[in-house]
């Protein structure tokens, strides 16, 4: 749904609904190719839903200014029935049911001249997924937190017609906490500064190279594919950890392509 009130004001509302269901994806290798069949007490399967809000606010300030705001609130929630010892002896199953929550806001500054394009932004998100499992044994469960602070800016110059130059960074805190039924609770917090610089060159109309260096981490946090509603969870690195894992990841591209006659 689009909403214009004037011409500075543009607002936009998305909402998504998914569902998925789906069973047994092995067969019993004595019988296979044979017969494609599955022997159990207890049929596996998986189902789940996911619901997604994202309001999305635009408002012209000047002719080079525009001020955005993004939100999104994302629910999900995944259960899986799986047979305990993969036989037809009575033994039961293994149920997992996860349910998963999140909150993002993203405020953004974007400026834009002739020859320069800028931008500059607050970010927050807050993710939480709570998994309870229950079977043969004792039940277990858990619940993941991890909350994400950025302020990052980027800035792009044409100092010719042909040359450009770009800066940007990215400062980023994460802070994770995890409870457990069994009482394994804990807490972590990290930091990390991701500069990037470069620059780039017209040959003609029809080819650039360029060359960017930038600073990037693998943060922990939640991964949701909302087409198997899955949720996969990492712990942020420590501090310590973070420093060194900075180097192999600085990157260095060199760019070289043929444009399109149409320059986005």
């Amino acid at each position: 749904v689009r909403l214009d009130p004037s011409d500075r004001v543009s607002t936009v509302f998305k909402y998504t609904r998914q569902d998925f269901e789906r069973g047994d994806r092995s067969v019993d290798l004595a019988t296979f190719p044979n017969q494609r069949i599955r022997s159990l007490d207890v049929a596996n399967r998986t189902d789940g839903s996911s619901d997604s809000y994202n309001l999305m606010f635009a408002y012209e300030l000047s002719d080079t200014k525009l001020f955005e705001t993004e939100t999104t609130y994302l629910t999900s929630n995944t259960f899986d029935a799986t047979d305990a010892d993969g036989t037809t002896a009575l033994t039961g199953s293994l149920d997992r049911d996860r349910d998963f929550k999140g909150f993002q806001q993203d405020f953004r500054l974007r400026y834009e001249t002739d020859r320069t394009q800028a931008v500059a932004g607050l970010y927050f998100n807050d993710f939480e997924r709570e998994t309870f499992s229950q079977g043969t044994g004792p039940a277990s469960g858990d619940v993941n937190d991890v909350r994400n602070y950025a302020l990052y800016g980027e800035i792009e110059h044409d100092v010719t017609d042909r040359f450009t130059v770009l800066a940007g960074f990215r400062y980023d805190i994460e802070e994770f906490e995890r409870t457990t039924l069994g009482g394994l609770n804990g807490s972590d917090e990290s930091y990390a500064f991701l500069p990037k610089l470069g620059v780039t060159y017209d040959i003609n109309d029809q080819n650039t190279v360029g060359f960017t260096v930038q600073r990037g981490y693998r943060a922990g946090g939640f991964t949701v594919t909302l087409i198997y509603l899955a949720h996969r969870f990492s712990r942020p690195r420590q501090l310590s950890q973070l420093i060194q894992s900075l180097r192999p990841i600085m990157s260095y591209p060199i760019v070289s392509r043929r444009l399109m006659a149409l320059r986005l």
